[in-house]
């Protein structure tokens, strides 16, 4: 990912994943926690030949907490097992600031 700013809502979320398991997906999220400790999940969209899921953020949520997040994969098996990916961190920065 680019650097984000926490109003921009021009923006997918994209993580991919290694296990050999693409096809056993029945569904996938996006799970989160901010800044502020908040956790929380979206639904994602599934790509099983690229091995990713995303997330495009909707107008009028934007990532307003100004931090640390942290995003990872959580994606239930055709047979309910469940698969739980890497954390990706990502710092949100305020807009017109360079640095945190």
């Amino acid at each position: 990912m680019g650097k984000i700013f926490n109003t921009q809502t021009y923006l997918r979320i994209r993580l991919s994943y290694t296990a050999d398991v693409a096809s056993n997906i029945s569904s996938a999220k996006i799970k989160y926690t901010d800044g502020d400790g908040t956790e929380g999940e979206w639904d994602a969209v599934h790509e099983p030949a690229s091995k990713r899921v995303y997330y495009d953020i909707p107008v009028g949520s934007p990532l307003t907490v100004t931090s640390r997040w942290h995003f990872w994969i959580y994606a239930i098996m055709n047979d309910t097992r469940i698969l739980i990916g890497e954390v990706a961190n990502e710092l949100i920065y305020t807009e017109g600031v360079d640095k945190q």
